[in-house]
């Protein structure tokens, strides 16, 4: 295996492999944001698991395969971590016995840097960096006794490839993790050409699953369901719809830190890859925007995602489109509307998007992202409903829902 050092391909390294990754069933930790947490929770319901609520994601149960369905599928989630030990320590020295023994050797790759990090919350260790260290030096030990090899440290200049540890003490439990992603899921890979203030990968897929559950349309959207951004620019949230309409996996542009790693079994993977490949037809996306130039750039970012041939682009103004332009008598708007600040924000803006999108698009769901400070400051008469709330480039921003049908209001929101 290429990148992977000489001990790696032996018979009884492959046995280790076997014995520690392949026959095991394992512990995954899928950690998600919190404003879409219930999004990721229906994901990973629809992806065949019972996910159980911990602190900042959900826990499931799962083996080799099921780490690579759970990257490449995913679009809501940022990280998928393996639990490689899960032990009691009250002290350092009682974590540095247990994190010795994990076969380390099989889990990371010592020619790529690891860094170590530790979260403890009323645990008796007490010092994140005293737990941290404990786990660096049981590493440290396990790749010298076990293999005759040294690792390499982190130093903050490790780029995309750094291999994660990371300790989680609660009380008396200790839980050490393996981040097998690598650079963010939201990262997916094919925003080639950058709008101003593009919405993150996996905020946008939030935002158009939140949209989707609050029309009645998710798991399953409708086949004549319309779903369109008309204030696309770069089209983020038009490529993120149609991964959740086309049902097409967002990680299938990208690489993986697993594929670095040396459990990592490119046949297992390479079955996991043909399964979820789907193909994205037909115009039920629509990405339309007034500059000519954001629209080109949604189309480029398109076709690098595979998805180019789902969606339908139009260079129109907003206000001279109508429920009959898009083709669709029901139908869902998607938009991240300006938010002033970096960019230049038109007077009364909003109001004027949402009562224009409440009077021309009759039957038509709408969720709109806009500045938090502006979300309630509506004229008398027009009827919103905070659905989300998140910051997005430090800047609090609200997800205003307006349409024909009652919603609740996110509980967190």
């Amino acid at each position: 295996m290429e990148g992977l050092p000489d001990y790696t391909r032996t018979p009884a390294f492959e046995r280790r492999v076997r014995r520690h990754v392949k026959a095991q069933e394992h512990r995954i930790f899928v950690e998600g944001v919190e404003a879409f947490l219930p999004e990721l929770e229906a994901e990973l319901v629809a992806l065949g698991y019972a996910p159980v609520r911990e602190q900042g994601g959900f826990g499931v149960q799962g083996r080799q395969e099921d780490v690579y369905r759970l990257n490449l599928h995913l679009a809501t989630a940022s990280r998928v971590w393996l639990e490689v030990a899960s032990f009691h320590a009250t002290a350092a020295e009682g974590l540095f016995a247990g994190a010795v023994r994990v076969p380390w050797e099989v889990f990371l790759n010592p020619l790529l840097p690891i860094r170590v990090e530790a979260r403890l919350t009323h645990s008796p260790i007490g010092h994140e960096g005293r737990a941290a260290g404990a786990v660096r030096d049981a590493v440290a030990r396990r790749f010298r006794e076990a293999v005759g090899t040294a690792v390499r440290w982190d130093e903050g200049t490790g780029g995309a490839w750094v291999q994660r540890v990371c300790v989680v003490g609660v009380r008396n439990r200790c839980r050490i993790l393996l981040d097998t992603t690598g650079p963010a899921l939201s990262f997916r890979g094919y925003r080639v050409v950058q709008g101003e203030a593009p919405l993150r990968e996996h905020l946008a897929a939030g935002l158009v699953r939140r949209a989707l559950r609050v029309c009645g349309a998710w798991p399953r959207v409708p086949d004549d369901l319309v779903v369109a951004d008309l204030f696309c620019g770069s089209g983020t949230l038009a490529v993120e719809a149609a991964f959740a309409v086309y049902g097409v996996a967002p990680g299938r542009g990208r690489g993986f830190l697993f594929e670095r790693m040396p459990w990592h079994r490119e046949g297992a993977w390479g079955f996991v890859r043909r399964k979820a490949e789907g193909e994205a037809k037909g115009g039920r996306v629509i990405a339309g925007d007034v500059d000519g130039e954001a629209v080109e750039a949604a189309r480029a970012n398109a076709s690098r995602a595979g998805v180019e041939r789902g969606i339908r682009f139009l260079q129109r103004d907003f206000f001279a489109l109508d429920a009959q332009h898009l083709g669709g008598e029901r139908g869902l708007l998607v938009s991240n509307l300006p938010y002033g600040g970096r960019l230049p924000l038109p007077r009364d803006l909003h109001t004027h998007v949402l009562r224009h999108f409440v009077q021309v698009f009759p039957g038509w769901w709408g969720l709109f992202l806009l500045p938090s400070r502006i979300g309630s400051s509506f004229t008398p008469g027009l009827s919103v409903r905070l659905v989300a709330r998140f910051n997005h480039g430090g800047i609090p921003v609200s997800a205003i829902y307006v349409g024909p049908q009652r919603v609740d209001s996110d509980p967190k929101a």
